[in-house]
C-alpha cells in the first residue's frame, strides 16, 4: 500500500565518523541502547506498518531480540542502530509473510521533488501523479530502497548496513530504480 503525506518526518542518519563511532556503544548496558534508540525503532517501523499498537508489539520483539542476540553483535564501525533497523526490517517482513499486517509505503509529497530532479522530469505537477503510480509498481524492494533513501532520507552506508548490501550495490540498485521509474515515465 502507498500513501502520501504532506507533513515532513523527522529521519535518523548517521552521516559523519563522529556519530558512527558514538554509537559504538557496549551493549553489556542495553537498557541504555534501547533509551538511546528506541524512538528511531518505532519510527522506523510505523512508518511501515501505521498501526500503533503492532508497532509497539514489533518494537518490543526486535529489541527482545536484540537483547538475546547481543552478544553476536560485534562494532566494526557500523551503527547499533543499522543492526536493529535490520532486525526490525526482519520482523516486518516475516509479519507480514504470515498475513499478519499489511506493509505501507510513505510518501512525503514535499520529497516527491527530490526524486523528480533525479528523474529530470519538467512538469512537476503532473509528474507528482505520474510518480505515484509508477512507484506503486515496484516491487517490496525497490520500494523499501526509495522509502528509505527520499522519504527517510538514509544514507547509503545506513541502507546498505539495514539490507545487508554493500554501499556500491545500493547505489546501483538506486539506479537501476529511477531508470525503471523514468522508463515507465516516458511510456505514459
Amino acid at each position: 500500500m502507498l500513501t502520501t503525506e504532506s507533513t515532513t518526518t523527522m529521519s535518523v542518519t548517521v552521516d559523519n565518523d563522529a556519530a558512527v563511532k558514538a554509537s559504538a556503544v557496549d551493549l553489556s548496558d542495553f537498557g541504555a541502547v534501547y533509551e538511546k534508540h528506541y524512538a528511531a525503532v518505532y519510527r522506523f517501523i510505523f512508518r511501515r506498518i501505521c498501526d500503533t499498537e503492532k508497532s509497539f508489539d514489533l518494537c518490543s520483539h526486535v529489541f527482545l531480540k536484540a537483547m538475546e542476540n547481543k552478544d553476536r553483535f560485534s562494532y566494526m564501525g557500523k551503527p547499533v542502530l543499522a543492526w536493529l533497523y535490520r532486525i526490525a526490517l526482519n520482523e516486518i517482513y516475516m509479519q507480514h509473510r504470515k498475513k499478519k499486517i499489511e506493509i505501507v509505503y510513505h510518501v512525503d509529497v514535499n520529497d516527491l521533488q527530490n526524486m523528480s530532479s533525479d528523474i529530470d522530469q519538467k512538469n512537476k505537477e503532473e509528474l507528482e501523479n505520474r510518480l505515484l503510480s509508477a512507484l506503486q509498481k515496484l516491487d517490496q524492494q525497490e520500494m523499501e530502497l526509495i522509502e528509505m533513501r527520499y522519504f527517510e532520507k538514509q544514507p547509503v552506508n545506513m541502507m546498505a548496513e539495514v539490507l545487508n548490501l554493500t554501499p556500491n550495490n545500493v547505489s546501483v540498485k538506486l539506479f537501476r530504480i529511477i531508470e525503471k521509474l523514468k522508463k515507465m515515465l516516458t511510456s505514459n
